[in-house]
């Protein structure tokens, strides 16, 4: 059985944090003091949770939902997300879209950011 890991965006301070556990991140040893049990409700108001894929791009980086891939400079740019219980990477480009499964395919993709710090790169 695999480690789940998460990372999560902090919106109002617009700062990736990367926690180990969703049930008790330690946000506060990341330098955004927050009380987990004080509001679990909020949290999502505050935090962007995102999940570890298991999977690493082609230079051997983890791959997390809401990651900005890319196999070549002329390649579509593709979005990492969870759907139906698997891993894909959807795109859109010059006007068509579509999904590919990720788990197969992963090794040919580069991370070249996330929709949260370089969300412009989908535009």
């Amino acid at each position: 059985m695999r480690t789940l890991k998460f990372r999560a965006w902090h919106k109002p301070k617009k700062k990736m944090l990367y926690v180990g556990n969703a049930f008790m991140p330690d946000l506060t040893a990341s330098g955004c003091p927050v009380d987990p049990y004080e509001n679990r409700r909020n949290l999502s108001m505050i935090f962007e949770l995102m999940q570890y894929s298991g999977l690493k791009d082609k230079e051997g980086k983890e791959i997390y939902e809401g990651d900005i891939m890319q196999g070549s400079v002329t390649s579509p740019k593709y979005r990492v997300t969870m759907d139906c219980g698997r891993w894909c990477a959807n795109y859109t480009h010059k006007g068509n879209s579509g999904a590919l499964q990720l788990y197969f395919r992963q090794d040919m993709f580069e991370i070249i950011g996330n929709i949260y710090e370089n969300g412009g790169l989908l535009k």
